[in-house]
């Protein structure tokens, strides 16, 4: 009876412990941001609201008075600031006339540094309101200024406010400020905020070329109430081609960083649903904390000196918050964890504890129970794609409801767990049942130091996990209470990691969760493996997991609070005098399976794995249309001024082999590599008319293919087509609601 009764503590306390390691991230009171600072959070919440009526996409309506909205306010305030306007393109070839707002603060010293805050205003084309992404970032540097003047703040180094333009089509305001702006040569550090979601904890990341030392250093000296960070978050995100605007300023111009991005409710994003009533504010306030918290810091001390030449290893943790060591030190605890698990099987055979026997045999356990865990949940989610194909949709890999799903993974690991390991053969089974997780973790430490070195912070977590293991040696009964203190740190460290790999990595990660659930489940043997009615406890989590997945396929969409993603395209070839319906959906919703019929289904059923390409097309009735302007100038060199109704215009041509360079307004694109048809994409402003140029190898004419991009399908009335139903909202990731009007022009006519 004792033992069951303090069993069922434990497993209490480990369900609070996970239940916190998530909970504590988030703010949950603004009284000392409004008491110490002097921020308002119902007033950077009405910015939210006010600004996220419509969408702010590139050259829309709305955009261009959200700017002017920005702009009049931070004048009533005194604020010195300005519109900086121009062409800018990127590598990529996206190009647009970019409207940034530029504010600044200056500091009692501007000679010793200064720091650029920024957030871009501009909206994901053409759906989203971005109340998340990226008004909460806009809305928390403007409410901060405004508590900054009140307060009469005077810092040291002079600060900068950027509202960037144009970052959701390729990061062209963050260029046009780099490239053109007087004060960008000035900047020695930068906070950016964004999100990619619309609620959860705001993740604290990096951005340097060089080592992290010092900027880890300086914000854990900024005393963030509610640090959110780790090294892994940071090893993972040099690997992968970034794009946030802060990017731009390491790449260009080697100015580190700081950006703050929360990420949950990723289904979200860049949809309609992007909007204030989705918003969670607690997202909103923790971004708030972590600009006022730092700028009072950042704003005293000498920026130039961030730059560090070596890498520290941190993460944060519940009441102590961020903690930070060297790679050394990470070395020196994973050689201290090897020798103590060689030290403990020495120990262990010779009192004959364990026997090599049994060693192998919970290894091949281990192993079974590891793939049979990371098998189920693949096949699982795998089979809930069949029968639920929407899903096949959600572009992001994060569906509505996800974290039921998540849920369900967690549960059905534990489940599996408890009936791997119900049956012990004797009082010592727990010791030679998790030895073979250690040596897997030692294993995965060891690699992570030489190839993934922000994974080893887990290494200061584990060495405690491993003294809960030598209690065992004695004490071999659950009475220790020091088994589940040293074994929590390890436990409270991967919960948020492993909840936050699904968030960041979507559902399609899940099979990767449940091995290291499965083998986090293992390393805490010497804590649950004492546990009685381990078999009662194994079929219980099965029910819960059951309940999870039956919850998410009871909510599987369809409906006004979870539509499906659907996508509608008209395209016309004038040339070919073609028309067809296009559709990137896999699923065909009730409102689209009328364009589309039964057997063009089955002919480009080939196409669905990939994720943006059309898989469906049938035939449309055709019309003509006016098209925009263009004007030869002489070989190759051409006027083309956009229609009216004319949101992009993209540039082809089946000679790309011969060109050189592509000017604009006389200017040379980024764009330096001319390897496909592809050329590039204006992004209409104003309906600013450009002049265009090719330079060839040849000096021969090139023959330019076009495709203009018009988002009024539903205002043509000679398409007479009805709105999308309220049950479903357009795909995010790819251009829909559009009509494509494509054709070529001969540049050698007069």
């Amino acid at each position: 009876m004792k033992s069951t009764f303090s069993s069922l503590v434990s497993l209490i306390l480990l369900a609070w412990a996970a239940w916190f390691s998530i909970s504590y991230q988030l703010p949950k009171e603004d009284e000392k941001l409004r008491d110490s600072y002097g921020f308002e959070m119902e007033k950077a919440l009405d910015w939210v609201e006010s600004l996220s009526k419509e969408p702010r996409y590139v050259g829309s309506s709305f955009h261009n008075q959200a700017k002017y909205t920005i702009q009049n306010y931070l004048s009533e305030l005194g604020i010195e600031n300005h519109t900086q306007s121009a062409f800018v393109s990127n590598k990529r070839g996206n190009l647009t006339l970019a409207q940034n707002i530029v504010a600044k603060i200056e500091g009692k010293n501007p000679d010793q540094s200064t720091l650029l805050i920024m957030a871009h205003y501009d909206s994901a084309m053409i759906h989203s309101h971005g109340a998340s992404d990226n008004l909460v970032g806009v809305a928390v540097i403007l409410e901060t200024i405004r508590a900054l003047k009140e307060k009469d703040f005077q810092p040291e180094n002079d600060l900068v406010f950027l509202f960037s333009d144009a970052e959701e089509i390729g990061l062209l305001g963050a260029q046009l400020f780099v490239d053109e702006h007087p004060w960008a040569k000035k900047v020695d550090f930068t906070i950016n905020f964004e999100a990619r979601g619309t609620s959860g904890p705001s993740n604290m990341i990096i951005e340097t070329n060089h080592g992290n030392q010092n900027i880890i250093q300086e914000f854990i000296h900024s005393n963030p109430s509610f640090p959110v960070a780790n090294s892994l978050m940071y090893s993972v995100y040099k690997m992968l081609p970034n794009d946030t605007d802060s990017t731009v300023f390491r790449e260009n111009l080697d100015v580190p960083g700081l950006f703050f991005a929360f990420i949950d409710d990723h289904q979200n994003y860049h949809t309609s649903l992007d909007n204030f009533q989705n918003l969670d504010p607690k997202s909103l306030l923790h971004q708030a904390y972590y600009l006022n918290e730092s700028i009072y810091h950042f704003a005293q001390v000498d920026l130039k000196q961030m730059q560090g030449e070596k890498d520290l290893l941190y993460f944060n943790f519940p009441i102590l918050g961020m903690l930070s060591f060297s790679l050394t030190t990470a070395l020196i605890v994973v050689i201290f964890s090897f020798l103590l698990c060689v030290a403990f099987a020495y120990y262990g055979v010779k009192k004959n504890m364990i026997t090599a026997k049994l060693l192998l045999l919970s290894s091949l356990r281990l192993i079974l129970f590891l793939i049979v865990s990371g098998l189920s949940i693949f096949f699982i989610w795998y089979f809930t794609k069949q029968i639920i194909p929407h899903y096949h949709d959600y572009i992001h890999g994060f569906t509505h409801h996800a974290h039921v799903y998540i849920a369900f993974c967690f549960s059905f690991v534990i489940g599996l767990g408890f009936l791997f390991y119900r049956t012990p053969s004797n009082k010592y089974s727990n010791l030679y049942a998790s030895f073979p997780a250690y040596i897997i973790w030692l294993f995965i430490l060891l690699l992570s130091l030489v190839f993934f070195p922000g994974l080893a912070y887990v290494s200061l977590p584990f060495g405690l996990l491993l003294i809960a293991h030598f209690l065992l040696y004695f004490n071999q009964t659950q009475k220790s209470i020091l088994k589940l203190v040293f074994s929590l740190p390890m436990f409270m460290v991967m919960v948020p990691l492993l909840q936050n790999l699904v968030i960041g990595l979507g559902l399609e990660a899940m099979y990767l969760v449940a091995v290291l659930t499965a083998l986090m489940f293992a390393s805490l043997l010497p804590v649950i493996g004492f546990y009685p009615f381990k078999k009662s406890f194994g079929y219980f989590a099965f029910c819960v997991a059951l309940f999870y997945w039956g919850n998410g396929f009871v909510n599987k969409g369809g409906n006004t609070n979870t539509p499906y993603f659907s996508s509608l395209n008209y395209s016309i070839n004038l040339d070919t005098k073609n028309a067809q319906w296009v559709s990137y959906n896999a699923f065909l919703t009730p409102w689209l399976s009328p364009f589309f019929d039964k057997k063009n289904q089955q002919e480009t059923k080939a196409n669905t794995k990939n994720r943006v390409q059309n898989k469906q097309q049938n035939q449309a009735p055709f019309f003509s249309f006016e098209l925009s302007e263009v004007t030869h100038l002489g070989t190759n060199k051409f006027y083309l001024k956009p229609h009216e109704k004319t949101s992009r215009i993209q540039l082809m041509s089946p000679n790309y082999n011969d060109i050189i360079q592509l000017f604009v307004n006389g200017k040379a694109i980024k764009k330096d590599k001319f390897n496909t048809e592809y050329l590039m994409r204006y992004y209409v402003v104003h309906q600013e008319p450009i002049e265009i140029e090719l330079v060839t190898k040849s000096n021969t004419e090139v023959v330019l293919k076009v495709q203009e991009t018009r988002f009024n399908l539903y205002e043509d009335e000679r398409l007479n087509l009805r709105q999308r139903p309220r049950n479903e909202i357009a795909m995010p990731f790819v251009t829909t609601d559009a009509i494509f009007i494509n054709y070529t022009v001969d540049l050698d006519e007069n």
